[in-house]
């Protein structure tokens, strides 16, 4: 699918309001984190435009226990982007447009450009040097957001 310059602005925006980039890992903290590129919003018509028109990176969830959790709350939504290649994809596009995020796309999109040699599906190495320097950089500036 094509998408007009302003949708990806329109998504920067969205992301550096709403959006992050974080790191997980499974069992072995030596092989490769996982990213998870994530847009929270408790409006559920934003949630179905971006499922509708941007679908093709991510899907929709939601957190219906944070009701029962913290009575007279809405119900948070998340659009989370897993795969790897449709991460780098998302990120290089909003990237022109960041105004307060632009550090941890930077970080992120370097993370999943020292990935490329092994690209394949279920394929986790050992981190190198500069990937752990990666991951480590962008958990401290995330550490640093005010909430």
């Amino acid at each position: 699918m094509v998408y007009a310059i302003e949708e990806w602005a329109y998504l920067a925006g969205l992301f550096d309001g709403e959006g992050s980039i974080s790191s997980c890992t499974h069992g072995d903290k030596n092989l490769h984190p996982l990213l998870d590129v994530l847009i929270y919003n408790t409006s559920k018509d934003l949630m179905e435009y971006l499922l509708r028109r941007f679908g093709e990176f991510g899907k929709i969830y939601s957190w219906k226990e944070r009701r029962s959790s913290f009575p007279g709350k809405k119900i948070l939504f998340r659009f989370q982007i897993s795969n790897f290649q449709k991460q780098e994809i998302f990120l290089k596009n909003i990237f022109p447009f960041l105004q307060v995020k632009r550090e941890h796309v930077g970080l992120a999109l370097r993370y999943l450009e020292s990935r490329i040699p092994e690209r394949g599906r279920g394929k986790r190495f050992p981190l190198t040097p500069e990937q752990k320097d990666l991951i480590y950089s962008l958990k401290k500036l995330n550490s640093k957001e005010e909430t």
